[in-house]
């Protein structure tokens, strides 16, 4: 069962707008118009889920409100109530729009009926739509994720070689470090060895003897 205050109906024309009780207090939120301008003003203000009209409106035939109707998409259904005397133009006036009719004086459960029928059938629609949207909106998500998925995955590679990399510098620091120590411990042997050769003691210089004289 559908809830009626989740729809909201309009009543137009003299004699459809006298219906208006019937349909309050079937639970629908619903307005009455009179004429076809009051109608039209309803309907600019607030589009409605079902349009109930006659085919005389005293200031504009059906069909001229209907042409406004479908072109600024202003109810989601209309039902013509009339007398079927009129056969002819009810005939002609089903094509240009109208989903459902109800003879005049209407019978109150076939007209709910027909007013349920085209409440549920936007509802279904609605829902369809609405599943189409969610569809559509987790097939980006999970696109969305799949990217992000990947940006992750290229981090990690990224940081994967940056462990590397810092790893082949520790290695290559460690290094330079031990051949610095080396050379500085070379450094200082240098130095200790040249310091030790300036505090040894010198041989004083040999005398030169004159060269050897033989005696008379």
């Amino acid at each position: 069962m559908i809830n009626p205050q989740q729809f909201r109906l309009l009543l137009a024309g003299p004699r459809v707008s006298r219906l208006r009780p019937f349909v309050v207090a079937r639970g629908y939120l619903c307005d009455a118009a009179t004429d076809g301008q009051t109608a039209l003003e309803y309907l600019r203000e607030t589009p409605r889920h079902v349009l109930l009209v006659e085919l005389e409106l005293g200031d504009m035939m059906l069909a001229d409100l209907l042409v406004t109707v479908n072109e600024e998409n202003l109810a989601g259904a209309v039902i013509l109530l009339d007398d079927p005397a009129k056969s002819g133009l009810i005939v002609s006036t089903l094509t240009r729009g109208i989903d459902g009719y109800v003879a005049t004086p209407p019978d109150e459960a076939f007209l709910f009926r027909v007013i349920e029928r085209q409440l549920l059938a936007q509802w279904a629609m609605a829902q369809s739509d609405q599943l189409q949207t969610d569809t559509q909106e987790r097939a980006r998500l999970d696109k969305q994720l799949n990217v992000e998925r990947a940006k992750v995955t290229q981090l990690v590679k990224d940081l994967a070689g940056l462990r590397d990399e810092l790893a082949q510098a520790q290695v290559q620091a460690a290094n330079a470090s031990a051949a610095a120590a080396e050379a500085a411990e070379a450094a200082q042997a240098a130095q200790a060895v040249a310091a030790a050769a300036r505090a040894a003691p010198r041989k004083p210089p040999s005398e030169e003897r004159p060269p050897f004289v033989a005696a008379d």
